[in-house]
């Protein structure tokens, strides 16, 4: 439960960031801007898995098997990531 409460005050942090204030992550020296920078990282991180994951399954979409095993992968480890 606490990684969970660690997930929320993370996205409310880069909620409450300013627009006109920009981190240069680079350079991010507090905890807040550390922290800011790696829910950013995040964001983009998850952009390109999903990227990935939407490509293989236009990629096998001739396989409705394969299809099926690669959503059920998908549903496991998300249910994996979002426990811990």
């Amino acid at each position: 439960m606490m990684k969970k409460g660690w997930g929320i005050i993370l996205a409310l942090m880069a909620f409450t960031a300013s627009a006109a204030e920009t981190i240069d992550c680079s350079k991010a020296y507090t905890t807040i801007e550390i922290n800011q920078c790696a829910t950013i990282e995040l964001g983009v991180a998850q952009k390109e898995m999903q990227r990935y994951f939407d490509a293989s399954l236009k990629h096998n979409s001739f396989d409705t098997e394969l299809v099926a095993a690669i959503r059920a992968a998908q549903s496991d480890w998300e249910k994996y990531y979002n426990s811990h």
